[in-house]
């Protein structure tokens, strides 16, 4: 193969953090909350999350609920995980304090926290079930105590033996 049959490929790398807000509006609701998402996300945690209220009341009338839930979800633990400062209280308070814009992540993260909750409920369940599995409690007296089904509580049994 001679080099002369090889492509050449251009990169053109964007500044995102020159970009203004002008700049930032030439594009689609998502685009704009991906765009501003990246441009502040080392920035200055109070600028980051204005910057993603007022993309989330843009997206909001423009995608299907599901759509909807979906980028906020994706965002949050875009946030979690890049910016260790940024926490969903930061959000809750911020929401507040813009009054009235930014209701639908509240109801977002009231839902995840209820998730969460649930999870960790369930799992306490598992490991109350686990305990007393190794305490050779009766099976009757565990499908009472936990509510978990007799099916359920023989796989746990049968994880345990593995």
């Amino acid at each position: 193969m001679t080099l002369q049959m090889l492509p050449v490929l251009r990169h053109e790398f964007i500044n995102i953090r020159e970009y203004t807000e002008k700049d930032i509006k030439q594009y689609n609701p998502v685009t704009r909350m991906v765009l501003r998402s990246l441009k502040y996300i080392f920035e200055d945690k109070e600028k980051l999350i204005e910057a993603f209220v007022i993309s989330v009341d843009e997206i909001e009338s423009t995608v299907t609920e599901e759509e909807f839930n979906k980028y906020i979800d994706i965002l949050l633990i875009y946030y979690s995980s890049v910016n260790k400062n940024l926490t969903e209280e930061d959000i809750l308070r911020k929401v507040q304090e813009l009054g009235g814009k930014g209701e639908r992540i509240m109801t977002i993260l009231q839902e995840r926290e209820q998730k969460g909750i649930e999870k960790g409920i369930q799992q306490g369940i598992i490991e109350m079930t686990k305990n007393l599995i190794r305490d050779g409690v009766d099976i009757e007296l565990i499908i009472k105590a936990s509510k978990l089904s007799r099916e359920k509580i023989e796989d746990i049994r049968e994880e345990m033996l593995n």
